[in-house]
């Protein structure tokens, strides 16, 4: 999926079963058509074009991929609360910043443990 939301910024949107074969030869064309239809079926991708080559485009973000993964992660446990806390802790001051920019925080210094804590209070 990478490579697909790697080729779909940087192309028209959407990309070629033969330019996601260019960017992984090691790959057989056939095995690249399967996992595309895989992707397809389970909602990842969608087919661009009905003519062939089929281009495929993605159906949602990277980050909103990885937005969907957390709350599977996250409705998973029965403390969810207690894991959230302990995945931010352990978070870079850049991810601290981030998160706080995204929260409308002003940002505030991330060096220590401390100011992550402080940062989320």
């Amino acid at each position: 999926m990478d490579v697909v939301w790697d080729l779909a910024t940087s192309d028209s949107g959407s990309c070629s079963a033969r330019d996601l074969r260019d960017r992984m030869p090691d790959l057989a064309y056939t095995t690249v058509i399967t996992v595309l239809d895989r992707l397809v079926q389970k909602g990842m991708l969608e087919r661009a074009s009905r003519d062939r080559p089929h281009r495929y485009r993605p159906t949602g973000s990277q980050a909103s991929y990885i937005v969907a993964l957390m709350h599977e992660a996250l409705a998973t446990t029965a403390r969810p609360s207690d894991a959230l806390v302990s995945f931010v802790e352990m978070a870079t001051p850049d991810q601290v910043t981030a998160l706080r920019s995204g929260l409308g925080h002003e940002p505030k210094s991330t060096s220590t443990k401390k100011s992550v804590e402080e940062s989320l209070a």
